[in-house]
């Protein structure tokens, strides 16, 4: 599980570089001010949060080297983790939406696995 996780971010990384780098203007801390607001978003379940947003702008911070102010979002996780708990006893109730879920994260195993098997050039 964790090497899909570090194989999408790099993707999403890899991503953002091809499409232009948007926020590579924006002082570090305009940038760093933008995740936070950005995580608020989407612990919110906000319909101004846009995924694209907070994949670009952590892009561009691991681009940097900017670590993520956790500190600045701690009151988050606790929202996050109760729509999380909510969601996933919705799928756990609900068996085709139970297989749905296993299909989906086999497949990206599955595409993680002839990824990591291919010849790099």
């Amino acid at each position: 599980m964790e090497a899909l996780l570090k194989h999408e971010r790099l993707q999403k990384v890899q991503n953002y570089t091809a499409r232009g780098r948007r926020f590579q203007l924006l002082p570090d801390t305009d940038l760093v001010n933008f995740w936070v607001l950005t995580m608020n978003l989407w612990a919110n379940g906000s319909g101004e949060f846009k995924s694209q947003d907070l994949d670009d702008c952590q892009s561009e911070m691991m681009l940097r080297r900017i670590d993520p102010p956790f500190d600045r979002v701690s009151h988050v996780w606790e929202r996050v983790a109760q729509r999380a708990e909510f969601h996933l006893n919705l799928i756990d109730n609900d068996p085709k939406a139970r297989a749905v879920a296993e299909a989906l994260l086999e497949e990206q195993l599955k595409s993680l696995r002839q990824q990591v098997g291919r010849p790099k050039h």
